[in-house]
Formats: structure tokens, C-alpha cells, sequence
């Protein structure tokens, strides 16, 4: 199929779309300019030093027992019961996340030397007092999550109420951490076309939404002049639930699937000398389970074993690439 000129004419008046490129949105350019570029060219690499860094990001979501009418929660998520309200099976299940296996993962990560950031619920912050004492006394950063695992922000919300969804998780996890978060990522990938541009409104410096990428990239989701925001990849091809939950892989074999990315991003990210980032998402409902903590843990201390990999938290990418907030059109350069 081809495209005919008064197609391209239309697609290039959009007022939501580049003027020189066939985007299908404004948020930032297309640049084919991967880190792999040399091994296809003679192209310079970046400026930055090479390698890998890595990190962890630890879930804390609140399940509600019976969701208020017209809520919305991710629709893969149905027991083998069907879907009901209320879901006496998934709710346990996710609680059981929050009383025990979370404690499970944080002490896999502990004895591995990871400290994660911490993506949490309005609403779970809000009833967890003790855990939030004890990652703010472990150092951890916080990143807004929404409102709770059953209100989903989506497109079907007014521009008020997606605002208002999104400032209300941030001041909710500020007065309940001392920390008003930096980054965010969307609860199940709840985002509509304004998420971004909302985000940077409300003050956040970095998303982790977008999975576009191996490297961070500068995102323009505001009018010319203001605030950008930093897009940091956390991969959905090796989340613990995308992976053994919704894609029925054994624990061992979702390990050895995150592990062989871990060490191609790492080799890669050497031999072509260009910075690039590992993402790893942990929910406490799924890999604390005692018969899947194992696997977690045989992973972490397969991923700690490489010495070539700097192990950072997204807070501190941000910072490493904050000189950069100025050049939207390319990758920032990563500093030491």
C-alpha cells in the first residue's frame, strides 16, 4: 500500500504532529539512532561513558476489595473463577503480596546488595505505614503509581479528572513517605494522550512508561519552553507478571529470559561504547511466592555477578542525564 499525497498532506497539517515527519504524535521525533548503530555504520558513538546501568523497581499496590462503579482495573487480570465483584480470589492474592511476600523480596534484594525504588499506590501508602518506614530507612526513592491497582487512569476520563488522579497520587505519597516523587509510572500502563504533558505539569522529572527504547530520551509533552521529561525505559518483555502471570512461563525460565537481556544489553552497551539502561519490575503478590521466590533470587545473583554493570536507581539517572534537559531531539549523554 502506498501513500498518496493528499495523505501525507493531512498527516503533515495535524496540529498534533511533527511538520517534517510522519509521527503520530508530537511527544518527540523520530531518530533511528540506536546504540547499534555501529555495528550497521561508521557512526560516531555518544558522547558519555560506556555501559549498563541497571535497577530495580519494587511494586506496593492496593487491590480494593470492591472498587467504587466505573473504575476501571486492567482487564487480563480475571481469576479462574471469571470476574466478579467482589473477587474474594484476586484480592487475597494481592494481599497476601503486601503481608508476606513482599518481605520475601526485600530480603532477596537485600542479600543481592539492590536497593530498588519504590512504585506505589496512593491508597497502599496510605495503609502501610510500616513498610513505608521501613524503605524510607533503606533509602529508597518513590515513584507515583496512581491511585490503586482497580482505578486505572485511561482515556475515558475528563482532562480534569486525569489531573486530578495524578495529583492526588503525588500529594497522597508526599505527606505519607516525606518524599513528593520525581518519577512516575502508570499503573498497568493506564495512560492516555495527555499523560504526558499532565505529568510534567504536576512537577514530575521522568517517566517510566514509555518502553520504546533501550536508552533514556527527552520527551517534549508541554508547549515549546517548558518543562521536558525524561522517558527511562522498564521493559515489559521481562516484568515478573507480563512474563509468568500473563504469559504462563515457569519462574526459571522467566529468570533465564530476563538474565540473557541483562547480559545482551550489557555486551552490547561495551562493544558499541554507548550507555544503556536495564529496567527490573518486581511485584511481591507474584515473585514473593514461596514457590517462585527461588527463581528471583537465583536471578538477582546471576545479574550481580557482572562487574561491568552499574546498579543506580531511576532518581539518580535523571541526575546523571539532567545537563542534557536542554537537547530534546536526541538521547542525553550519561555522566559518571
Amino acid at each position: 500500500m502506498t501513500t498518496s499525497q493528499d495523505e501525507v498532506k493531512r498527516v503533515n497539517t495535524n496540529s498534533h504532529r511533527p511538520n517534517n515527519l510522519l509521527m503520530d504524535h508530537s511527544l518527540y521525533p523520530f531518530l533511528a539512532r540506536s546504540h547499534l548503530a555501529g555495528a550497521f555504520s561508521v557512526a560516531q558513538p555518544q558522547s558519555g561513558p560506556a555501559g549498563l546501568s541497571a535497577f530495580a523497581v519494587l511494586f506496593l499496590e492496593h487491590w480494593e476489595f470492591e472498587p467504587p462503579e466505573g473504575s476501571l482495573r486492567d482487564p487480563r487480570f480475571v481469576g479462574e473463577f471469571g470476574s466478579f465483584q467482589p473477587d474474594y480470589r484476586s484480592w487475597s492474592q494481592r494481599e497476601y503480596g503486601l503481608r508476606t511476600g513482599v518481605f520475601r523480596v526485600m530480603q532477596a534484594l537485600q542479600q543481592a546488595g539492590i536497593r530498588p525504588a519504590i512504585a506505589a499506590n496512593a491508597m497502599a501508602v496510605q495503609r502501610l505505614p510500616n513498610l513505608v518506614a521501613q524503605f524510607n530507612e533503606w533509602g529508597c526513592e518513590w515513584l507515583g503509581h496512581g491511585l490503586a491497582a482497580t482505578r486505572m487512569m485511561h482515556s475515558g476520563q475528563s482532562l480534569a479528572e486525569q489531573r486530578s488522579h495524578i495529583e492526588g497520587a503525588l500529594e497522597v505519597l508526599a505527606q505519607a513517605t516525606g518524599q513528593r516523587p520525581r518519577g512516575w509510572v502508570s499503573q498497568d500502563w493506564g495512560t492516555t494522550p495527555d499523560t504526558p504533558g499532565l505529568l510534567a505539569q504536576a512537577g514530575i522529572s521522568y517517566t517510566l512508561d514509555w518502553v520504546n527504547d533501550d536508552q533514556p530520551s527527552w520527551m517534549s509533552p508541554s508547549a515549546p519552553g517548558q518543562r521536558r521529561l525524561l522517558s527511562i525505559p522498564l521493559s515489559a518483555e521481562w516484568d515478573d507478571v507480563q512474563c509468568q502471570w500473563l504469559r504462563n512461563m515457569e519462574p526459571g525460565a522467566h529468570a533465564q529470559l530476563a538474565a540473557a537481556a541483562f547480559d545482551r544489553l550489557a555486551d552490547e552497551s561495551q562493544a558499541f561504547r554507548q550507555p544503556v539502561v536495564f529496567g527490573l519490575a518486581l511485584h511481591p503478590w507474584l515473585c514473593g511466592m514461596p514457590s517462585r521466590v527461588a527463581a528471583l533470587r537465583g536471578l538477582l545473583g546471576q545479574l550481580r555477578e557482572r562487574a561491568d554493570v552499574r546498579w543506580t536507581e531511576p532518581g539518580a539517572l535523571f541526575d546523571s542525564f539532567a545537563p542534557d534537559a536542554g537537547n530534546a531531539r536526541g538521547r542525553p549523554t550519561l555522566g559518571p
